[in-house]
């Protein structure tokens, strides 16, 4: 029930902001959205709101040092992929959302080209189960 009621709310507070491009990527263990924000046209930089949702089973096990984890070790966990070279971030700011057992990380990359139509956002979990989640976000 939990479950629907996370998906629930996840499509409306999606539903009721602008159309940006977004992606997801989820298994039994981990949901990962993200979502392009909007930048300024003069502006090199590209913005991305990702959130990530473990499974209840971790939160309860052990939720002092995921939320650590999450909140100091999660910039080397994300990367764009352009032609097979992968491109950290300048930046990886965690967003206090107040959503129980969700993490949101606003994350920046500069010097990107601002005419793409899609982008490959890698989550490469080091917290929970150490697999790749693989966002296209078009």
């Amino acid at each position: 029930m939990r479950k629907y009621t996370i998906i629930i709310l996840l499509g409306l507070m999606f539903s009721c902001t602008s159309k940006s491009p977004s992606g997801q990527s989820l298994d039994n263990d981990i949901r990962v959205m993200a979502q392009l924000k909007k930048t300024s046209s003069n502006d090199r930089m590209q913005t991305f709101m990702v959130r990530v949702f473990p499974d209840k089973k971790f939160i309860e096990h052990g939720k002092e040092k995921i939320t650590e984890s999450f909140l100091y070790h999660a910039d080397s966990c994300f990367y764009l992929l352009n032609n097979n070279i992968k491109l950290y971030p300048d930046y990886v700011e965690p967003v206090a959302n107040g959503i129980k057992g969700s993490y949101e990380f606003l994350i920046g990359f500069s010097n990107q080209d601002l005419s793409l139509k899609e982008y490959m956002l890698i989550y490469q979990d080091q917290i929970i189960n150490k697999k790749k989640y693989i966002l296209t976000i078009k």
